[in-house]
């Protein structure tokens, strides 16, 4: 029998002292409600987890992007549900002053109020604003753009290279909507290679609907106020008095022109705000499936980080029994060294 060495101690006090950690990663674990708390609990885990916590946090606000977006698209389409109706009241007038049965003065005076439509028309362009930017003057046009080139092109699709059909517009009167010039390839008209082709790449307004880099969506919004729709000859001056229409209303033939004319800045409104409504669609679709991807990175996320309360807690009951026969081993360890005593005495 030795003294000078207590093994039996030692080794409960070993044990004990890992009981005890043990038992600390239990508690741990079992207040936090998560299984890494650090990354030495596990390095690789931690890896991967804090990766997928990115791309969750990335979706989430790609959701409130895509939600803002669509608000956005709200805003503009409401101002030109407004300027729809407008133009049809313009039209409405226009085939009334068209008939015979108005002299000249009467003509004169639907004339003021088509002036007073069509400023409000650029009011409406002017004051469309989200978020202090403006959506209807044509900051989020497709480019490259010119003034002539909007109001004399407007109507066609040019993203539909090899089938488009070019409209030539002189000056006023505008040619009827009815009445195209097509040009087997539009790239040799005088005004395409002047202007160019309205590049996708440029202009426009992204919405960053992902969670990475380049995972985003670009809309356009085109200019809509008079001048560009083909109302005006000139963009809008303090003065309305001054402001000269792009067809007389005076005259039965110019009333009869204005019809057509009317009806060619409905089409181009008509279809902004039909992209908007397709735009506005998509996005809710891309919500619902950004918040699908980020509940199912989620879960899989937490698969990895969270922990099994159940588990934990019978490890943690296991490990402080441990924990308490170590310590009561170790008593009775100390004692044993004391029977030398009575052999001595």
């Amino acid at each position: 029998m030795i003294i000078n060495h207590n093994l039996s101690a030692m080794y409960a006090h070993r044990q004990f002292k890992l009981d005890t950690f043990y038992t600390q990663k239990n508690i741990e674990k079992l207040s936090s409600g998560m299984r890494i708390n650090r990354a030495g609990d596990d390095p690789a885990g931690l890896a991967v987890s804090e990766k997928m916590r990115a791309q969750i946090r990335g979706l989430n606000q790609a959701s409130r992007n895509a939600q803002d977006g669509v608000s956005m698209i709200q805003t503009a389409e409401g101002w030109l549900q407004e300027t729809n109706n407008i133009l049809l009241r313009m039209r409405e007038l226009a085939v009334q002053v068209a008939n015979g049965t108005y002299t000249f003065e009467d003509r004169k005076q639907v004339e003021q109020e088509i002036k007073q439509l069509v400023d409000e028309i650029d009011r409406i362009a002017s004051h469309a604003e989200f978020n202090t930017m403006k959506l209807l003057r044509g900051g989020f046009r497709r480019e490259p753009y010119d003034e002539k080139f909007a109001r004399g092109f407007a109507k066609v699709d040019f993203r539909q290279y090899d089938k488009a059909t070019v409209h030539q517009y002189a000056d006023p009167p505008i040619r009827p909507i009815g009445d195209p010039d097509p040009v087997p390839d539009p790239s040799q008209h005088k005004l395409v290679r002047e202007f160019g082709i309205p590049d996708d790449d440029k202009g426009g307004v992204y919405f960053h609907v992902g969670a990475n880099t380049d995972q985003r969506e670009k809309f356009f919004i085109e200019d809509m106020s008079a001048y560009a729709l083909g109302l005006a000859k000139g963009p809008v001056t303090v003065d309305s008095e001054k402001r000269e229409l792009l067809v007389s209303y005076t005259t039965q033939d110019g009333a009869n022109n204005a019809i057509a004319q009317i009806d060619s800045a409905i089409y181009i409104v008509s279809r902004q705000r039909a992209d908007l409504g397709a735009y506005q669609n998509r996005l809710e679709t891309t919500i619902r499936g950004v918040d699908i991807a980020a509940e199912n990175l989620q879960s899989a996320e937490s698969q990895i980080r969270d922990v099994d309360m159940a588990k934990e807690m019978v490890d943690f009951v296991k490990n402080q029994i441990l924990s308490q026969s170590a310590a009561s081993m170790l008593a009775q360890a100390n004692l044993r060294p004391q029977v030398v005593l009575r052999i001595l005495g």
